[in-house]
């Protein structure tokens, strides 16, 4: 696969997962909501390195910390039900 389509792909997996994150996060569901938030950024990241579009890195950055920290929180309020 030539590096076009990888790219592609990593948009059209990124984009995917992206959208069935906010699916979660806006019916308040944050954990599935964090995992596939986390999963998505694997696909901005590629795509972001592969096309060189640098200008991507501050909001996948700024993503990568707001799934994290989404995650954390509701694995420690799982842990205190």
């Amino acid at each position: 696969m030539d590096a076009f389509g990888l790219s592609e792909l990593f948009q059209w997996w990124a984009s995917i997962m992206t959208i069935i994150a906010t699916y979660f996060y806006t019916n308040k569901r944050v954990f599935p909501g964090a995992i596939f938030g986390l999963v998505s950024q694997i696909g901005w990241w590629g795509f972001m390195f592969l096309t060189a579009a640098w200008g991507l890195a501050l909001v996948n950055t700024v993503m990568l910390l707001m799934h994290t920290r989404a995650l954390w929180r509701s694995t420690r309020e799982i842990e205190f039900e």
